[in-house]
């Protein structure tokens, strides 16, 4: 009996698939067993089956347990979160594909800015495909949860310190002679209270953003970065590209109008426009998408310094997406 198993793990800067071709295509891992017994030992027994509620509350767990082991504060479930990873896991299991991108060309950050979701997100997820009929159990969460663990880059999003919030979705799909099985966890860092920008403008828009950042943060600028617009993908073309995502780089730094920091040579533009007040962490800012801009998917990031941790540097605390059609 033979198992395929694809294992994506996402932080926001790079994937790892668990093999890959010569050619550079992601490949399966392919697992071989020789009886039923040996695939329940693995992926647990039909009468281990539990809810996906449950499911979730055992990726929580285990995700908390690592965290506690590594000094950090545990994560809060949050509920727009893990609609946006059960979202994520029924397509792939549906439709037997592995990507975070859906197939409406929609990354985690799009994706839960339209469940109404502002903060900074990241992703996890993993896909299997099995020559077997198998459940939603707690031995399959352990061993998702364990191949996350074992990749350096999804282990440092498990461990990241900004983390606040977390959510998780499963998706057992049965076929014929097969399982597709999918999951995907969600990390949020959740730092303030932002107004929520228009889904689209045009070019040449312009409006007033304000927020307000968790004043124990000291706010370091507002970021554009830009990419190409989504585009609807087929399952071919999704297994085709499952390599890692990140958001685009910030081309433009909006920074507070009266603050001296400086430290943004790897940001091509600054303007000094965000009246921001420290005590309070209320801030505003008129943004303009210019006339001269293309149409695009634009990134609005805010970005904060935690001064009891310089070290870890500036962090996103949001990101929300505005297409320019």
């Amino acid at each position: 009996m033979l198992i395929r198993a694809w294992t994506v793990l996402l932080l926001t800067a790079a994937a790892l698939m668990l093999a890959s071709s010569s050619s550079g295509r992601a490949g399966p891992w392919v697992e071989s067993y020789v009886s039923e017994e040996e695939v329940y030992a693995v992926y647990g027994s039909p009468a281990d089956e539990i809810s996906i509620e449950a499911a979730g509350q055992l990726l929580l767990d285990l995700t908390n347990a690592t965290r506690r082991e590594n000094g950090l504060q545990e994560l809060q479930w949050l509920e727009p979160a893990a609609a946006v990873a059960q979202n994520q896991a029924n397509e792939m299991a549906n439709q037997h594909y592995v990507n975070h991108y859906n197939l409406a060309g929609r990354k985690c950050e799009l994706r839960f800015n339209l469940v109404g979701g502002m903060d900074q997100i990241s992703e996890n997820i993993a896909y299997y495909e099995i020559l077997h009929q198998i459940h939603l159990t707690p031995q399959l969460v352990r061993r998702m949860h364990q191949h996350w663990l074992e990749s350096d880059s999804h282990r440092t999003n498990m461990l990241n310190a900004h983390h606040t919030h977390f959510g998780a979705g499963f998706a057992v799909f049965n076929a014929a002679d097969r399982t597709y099985t999918a999951g995907a966890a969600e990390f949020v860092a959740d730092y303030g209270d932002y107004e929520r920008l228009p889904e689209q403008l045009t070019s040449g828009a312009q409006v007033t953003f304000h927020g307000q950042l968790d004043p124990s943060l000291r706010f370091m600028y507002i970021g554009l970065g830009a990419e190409d617009l989504p585009f609807a993908r087929d399952v071919e073309y999704q297994m085709t590209h499952i390599g890692g995502y990140s958001p685009p780089a910030v081309a433009l730094a909006l920074l507070p109008v009266r603050d001296s920091w400086s430290d943004f040579a790897e940001i091509p533009y600054r303007r000094y426009t965000v009246d921001y007040n420290r005590f309070t962490g209320e801030f505003t800012v008129p943004l303009e998408i210019e006339a001269h801009w293309p149409p695009a998917t634009y990134y609005v990031t805010v970005w904060a310094l935690d001064e009891s941790q310089v070290e870890g540097g500036s962090f996103c605390t949001m990101s929300q997406v505005i297409l320019v059609e």
